[in-house]
């Protein structure tokens, strides 16, 4: 593969090989997965620019191919029925990426000039301090896992 195509899949494997795949073999599977999100996000948020690039194009490393074979087998054999993997996978992708781009934006992305005017929105700014971004992705990690909890108890 050569081109666009090529560069774009060398991109993705310098990328992925910051990503923990053993973590994969981690038991539960929901911890797995945790441990898994968190390192995926730290490898794309230190190349915030490649997501928009490397989400728009397929996945055909191998290497990279390989983790997900890691992850659909982790969920298969925690019992998840097989047409509920990929919509799993594929909605933890969206918080990780979503968090890594979070993590590129300004600690601030709300600049109050006059902090009568929008009070409330000011003290919630300064309660959080320089967290916003980590505390708002570990909200979401929990709420995506304890809804794949959910779906695999229905299943």
């Amino acid at each position: 593969m050569d081109g666009r195509d090529g560069i774009v899949e060398l991109l993705r494997e310098r990328v992925a090989e910051r990503i923990d795949a053993g973590t994969l073999e981690l038991r539960p599977w929901d911890r797995a997965l945790a441990a898994w999100a968190r390192s995926y996000r730290a490898a794309f948020a230190a190349h915030p620019r490649a997501i928009p690039m490397l989400t728009t194009s397929p996945v055909r490393a191998p290497r990279v191919l390989a983790q997900y074979e890691r992850a659909v087998a982790l969920l298969l054999d925690a019992g998840f029925p097989l047409p509920d993997v990929m919509p799993v996978l594929t909605a933890l992708e969206n918080l990780v990426l979503g968090s890594a781009l979070d993590l590129a934006a300004p600690d601030t992305m709300w600049e109050i000039a006059d902090g009568t005017a929008t009070p409330r929105l000011a003290q919630a700014l300064h309660a959080v301090g320089g967290h916003r971004a980590d505390l708002a992705f570990d909200i979401a990690l929990d709420g995506f896992l304890a809804d794949a909890r959910r779906r695999l108890a229905e299943a």
